[in-house]
């Protein structure tokens, strides 16, 4: 609903209700060079009804230039076979894995691989081995 009141009036009621005189007002806003007055516009915006609601969260900045995508790596036949059997337990890993992809796709692995949780201790130990090939290639 729009306020059809002008700002001077809701201006004067809310320093009424903080006991601040007019001309008190005015010789601030000229010490403080207009902008940092005793009010903020988006709550004065508020109150004039121009806006349903005061957001008082901060405004995240953004990057101007959208992240590039990262290559394919060129893997060779031991460290495609060691990618693929990380791949049998999480599929989510690309081909252009970095080590924050690698690390979580190798916990993932590891949790399906145990033997306490079913699966075999050959299958965890190629996880493990798999796990330190593609480290050493990510590392390098």
């Amino acid at each position: 609903m729009l306020n059809h009141r002008s700002f001077s009036e809701i201006l004067d009621e809310v320093h009424s209700e903080n006991k601040i005189s007019r001309d008190e007002t005015l010789a601030t806003e000229k010490i403080n060079a207009g902008w940092e007055t005793m009010l903020e516009p988006s709550h004065l915006a508020f109150l004039m009804g121009r806006i349903s609601k005061v957001s008082t969260t901060p405004k995240v900045a953004t990057n101007a230039y959208p992240a590039r995508p990262r290559p394919a790596h060129t893997l060779n036949e031991e460290q495609f076979l060691a990618l693929e059997t990380l791949r049998q337990n999480a599929p989510l890993l690309n081909n252009n894995f970095n080590l924050r992809e690698l690390r979580s796709a190798y916990r993932r692995s590891v949790l399906k691989a145990h033997p306490d949780q079913g699966g075999t201790a050959e299958t965890f130990q190629a996880v493990k081995k798999s796990y330190q090939i593609l480290l050493a290639f990510v590392n390098k």
